[in-house]
C-alpha cells in the first residue's frame, strides 16, 4: 500500500542548508517561501534537525506527506553536519518517494548575486579545514 498523494496545490517543496553551525530549513510552494527556520546548532545535527524540521511543518500547517521535493546542500560544509543532512534528506525522501536534489552550497550563495560581468566570489567556513571559495560570473 503506498502513501496517498495529496492535491498538486498542496504540494510543497523541502530545503535543506546543514552545512554549518548555522542551519536552515524551508517550504517553498511555488516561488514562495511559505515557512522558514534558521538555528545555530547547539549540540549535534542529528539531535536537533528532526525536531526543526517538525516544528517547521507545524508553523507552516503542512505534513510530511504534501512534500513534494527536497533539495539539500551537499557541501562544502563541516563533514557531521553535511553527512547529517544528506542522510536525513535520503531518508525521507525514500519513505515519502519524492524527488531529492544536492545542491552545492557555493552555486546557491553565489547565484543570488549573479549578474552580467560581474564576478562573484563565495566563500564558506568548512571547519578544521579552514576556509573554501569559489568564484563564479554569468
Amino acid at each position: 500500500m503506498g502513501l496517498a498523494r495529496v492535491a498538486d496545490l498542496d504540494r510543497v517543496d523541502l530545503g535543506i542548508d546543514t552545512a554549518a553551525d548555522d542551519a536552515s530549513l524551508a517550504l517553498l510552494r511555488g516561488d514562495e517561501v511559505i515557512a522558514q527556520h534558521a538555528w545555530h546548532v547547539d549540540s549535534t545535527m542529528s539531535k536537533e534537525l528532526l525536531a526543526h524540521l517538525d516544528a517547521l511543518l507545524v508553523e507552516a500547517g503542512v505534513t510530511r506527506q504534501q512534500i513534494a521535493s527536497i533539495a539539500v546542500t551537499n557541501g562544502p560544509g563541516t563533514y557531521g553536519a553535511v553527512r547529517t543532512g544528506l542522510a536525513t534528506a535520503q531518508g525521507l525522501a525514500l519513505a515519502l518517494d519524492v524527488p531529492l536534489a544536492g545542491i552545492g552550497r557555493f552555486e546557491a550563495d553565489a547565484a543570488l548575486h549573479l549578474e552580467p560581468g560581474r564576478v562573484v566570489v563565495a566563500t564558506h567556513d568548512t571547519g578544521r579545514a579552514g576556509i573554501a571559495w569559489a568564484a563564479y560570473t554569468q
